[in-house]
């Protein structure tokens, strides 16, 4: 029996819908987030909308977002959501950007959903049951570090430490990769391993908005998913990588 079968249809029509009612209307809405950072009303109405609907269908599960942070609750469930992953892009009219949620019981991550709207592309995952695309299975794909791509996650603004990791890691992938991609946008830096169009990509974050979804997806998808260690990912790393193949990690952490 599939699992998460309600929790997923009631991911896509809100996700969906959520979009189509407030994006037109107040995605030009910007404000300042930060020295660094913006937010737009969209990322606002939009996670009201998602923490509404889901107050109302799972009363007794917690949410974690981006703009409002977490609201408690006593099921052992918690959902987590970023209502616009890329607001940097979407507020520039780069239409590289998405919605991402994903739902954890007892701290693992069971279900996540991704949707890109400008590429029309729903992506879906649920832990042992696989990786999809607008309903398709997919999986990463296997090359060479020399014919692959890798993506980076924007650059840092705020641990000197991390910042001189990236740049590292970057300088080995200038010479060991085809391609170097920065999407400035998690749902496209995972959803891009997942289903085979890029073949690593490395995240300095540990927001669970952020990755997630996008760690289940490559997962289930086939990826290995590590942190700086080269160790299985558990949380405890400034970074996430998530790659195709582990021949890859020689490139990004020179092992």
């Amino acid at each position: 029996m599939k699992k998460y079968t309600q929790e997923l249809e009631f991911l896509k029509e809100n996700m969906m819908t959520s979009y189509r009612e407030i994006y037109p209307k107040s995605h030009t809405n910007v404000m300042g987030k930060g020295e660094f950072d913006l937010v737009t009303s969209a990322d606002i109405e939009i996670e009201k909308f998602l923490r509404a609907r889901i107050k109302e269908k799972y009363p007794h599960d917690a949410i974690y977002g981006e703009e409002q942070g977490e609201s408690g609750g006593e099921s052992g469930r918690l959902w987590t959501m970023d209502p616009i992953d890329g607001t940097v892009n979407m507020a520039r009219g780069i239409k590289i950007y998405g919605i991402q949620c994903a739902l954890i019981e007892n701290r693992q991550t069971v279900m996540s959903m991704i949707y890109l709207p400008t590429f029309d592309e729903l992506f879906h995952a649920v832990s042992g049951e696989g990786a999809y695309k607008n309903g398709e299975r997919i999986f990463v794909k296997h090359r060479k570090s020399a014919q692959s791509i890798v993506s980076f996650g924007d650059f840092l603004h705020k641990s000197e430490e991390d910042m001189k990791e990236q740049a590292k890691m970057l300088e080995r992938s200038i010479h060991g990769f085809m391609r170097i991609k920065m999407f400035g946008a998690a749902c496209m830096d995972f959803s891009s391993v997942a289903c085979g169009r890029t073949d690593a990509t490395v995240i300095f974050t540990k927001n669970l908005w952020d990755i997630a979804p996008g760690v289940l997806l490559a997962k289930e998808a086939g990826a290995y998913v590590c942190g700086l260690d080269g160790e299985e990912y558990n949380g405890s790393s400034s970074a996430v990588i998530a790659v195709s193949d582990k021949a890859h990690l020689s490139v990004l952490l020179g092992i």
